[in-house]
C-alpha cells in the first residue's frame, strides 16, 4: 500500500529538489535587488513623461535596469529548466516503479478501466502532487 505513495512523493520531491538547486545556483539577494531596481525604473518611466529631471534620472538608471532585467530573465530560465528537468526525471522514476495505482472511483478521462477495476496512471498522481507542491513552495522560489 505504501508503494502507491511513490508517485505522490516524487511529485513533492521534484519541486523541493528544484527549489534547493535553484537557491544554490541563483542568489536570492540578487533577484530581490533586481526586482527592486526594476520597480524603481518603472516608477521613473511614469514620472519621466511629466518632468525633464525625471527623464534625466531615467537615462542614468537605464544601465542598472538593463542589468536587473537580465538577472530576472536568467533566474526565470534557470527556474523553469530545473523544474522541467527534475519533474521529468522523477516522473520516469515514478512510472517505472509504480505504473498504475488502484482507484476506488471511476473518473472519466483519468482512470483506466481494467478487469481488476479502475486504475490511475502514476503520472497523474505525480503531476497533481507536483502542482500542489509548486503552489506550496511558490514564495520560496523567488
Amino acid at each position: 500500500m505504501v508503494v502507491y505513495l511513490i508517485p505522490v512523493a516524487t511529485g513533492f520531491l521534484s519541486v523541493y529538489l528544484a527549489k534547493v538547486v535553484y537557491n544554490r545556483l541563483v542568489p536570492r539577494e540578487a533577484v530581490l535587488w533586481a526586482m527592486e531596481v526594476s520597480r524603481r525604473y518603472r516608477e521613473l518611466e511614469r514620472e519621466a513623461a511629466r518632468s525633464r529631471r525625471a527623464a534625466k534620472k531615467l537615462r542614468e538608471a537605464a544601465p542598472e535596469a538593463k542589468r536587473a532585467r537580465s538577472i530576472i530573465f536568467k533566474s526565470i530560465i534557470v527556474k523553469i529548466g530545473l523544474l522541467m528537468a527534475v519533474y521529468t526525471v522523477l516522473g520516469v522514476v515514478a512510472l517505472t516503479l509504480v505504473p498504475a495505482i488502484p482507484s476506488p472511483y471511476k473518473l472519466p478521462l483519468i482512470t483506466l478501466n481494467t478487469p481488476e477495476g479502475p486504475v490511475l496512471s502514476s503520472l497523474f498522481a505525480h503531476f497533481f502532487s507536483f502542482l500542489y507542491a509548486a503552489l506550496l513552495y511558490r514564495d520560496e522560489m523567488v
